[in-house]
């Protein structure tokens, strides 16, 4: 099932949307995975910080851990903002991010 059927199918039932972004190996039950690397489990191979396939504001929860931090820094609020625009208005986004240095230097 491609990533517009799942979603299609999920925004039609009681199920939230969670994203997974630069999953890497990592599965998470219940996240559909996005990563730019083509694992098994990879729901859509494609970059993280352009997400077209992905209506507007319809997302429950977006995680991304140890990723963010790949972009360079006037990248990231543009990143941020396509985020933003497929999550729900009281979604949730989680990031971790390992070299903070690279966000405050």
């Amino acid at each position: 099932m491609n990533i517009s059927a799942k979603l299609h199918s999920l925004t039609n039932g009681a199920e939230p949307i969670n994203l997974h972004l630069g999953c890497g190996k990592k599965i998470l039950p219940g996240f559909l995975h996005i990563d730019r690397d083509d694992y098994p489990h990879i729901d859509l191979v494609g970059p993280i910080n352009e997400l077209s396939v992905i209506p507007d504001e319809c997302v429950d929860l977006i995680y991304c851990c140890h990723a963010l931090e790949y972009f360079d820094l006037i990248e990231v609020p543009e990143v941020l903002k396509e985020w933003n625009r497929v999550l729900k208005p009281k979604g949730i986004l989680r990031i971790s991010v390992r070299r903070q240095r690279a966000f405050f230097a």
